[in-house]
């Protein structure tokens, strides 16, 4: 009987850890639209899109002020070093997205990007704690970046998507 009680005990240890560390929460399925976006503490003026399904997400954001570029070339090589500074100046620092899967612990969440805008965040598992309004229309993110900077981003729900679907 003690064995039974242990294995029993032991199982349900098992589906509880289980349970806790890949919680699952529907409130944060959505499109969400980001409206605020800051390091450090200073504002900075970004925009994005962020859907979250009960298993995946997918984040883009970049700097609305970006400089502009044509298409009219074939080849880097026809770009002036200008142009390709201005490309650089685009992507780097005023763009970045991901892709991938995630998980929740409390309210603690963490990207698993798949595909990523920089290829060298590949393998790292950024998080945020996350806290959501009454309305559960937005939602706050706060967390370190990779380069240790606080931020804060802030996203309103455009959209509720149904776990069904």
């Amino acid at each position: 009987m003690k064995i039974g009680l242990t294995i029993f005990a032991v199982i349900a240890m098992f589906a509880f850890i289980d349970s806790a560390h890949g919680q699952k929460d529907e409130r944060l399925y959505g499109v969400w639209e980001m409206t605020y976006y800051a390091r450090d503490g200073n504002a900075i003026d970004w925009t994005g899109m962020m859907i979250i399904t009960p298993g995946h997400f997918s984040r883009i954001y970049m700097h609305k002020d970006r400089p502009v570029i044509q298409d009219r070339y074939k080849n880097l090589s026809d770009l002036t070093d200008e142009e390709k500074n201005t490309i650089v100046d685009i992507f780097v620092p005023k763009f970045g997205g991901a892709s991938g899967t995630y998980r929740i612990e409390g309210t603690q969440l963490f990207f698993q990007p798949i595909f990523v805008a920089n290829p060298g965040l590949k393998g790292r598992e950024p998080s945020r704690m996350f806290t959501l309004d009454r309305d559960r229309t937005t939602l706050t993110l706060k967390g370190t970046y990779s380069r240790g900077y606080e931020v804060e981003e802030i996203w309103v729900k455009r959209e509720d998507i149904d776990e069904r679907e």
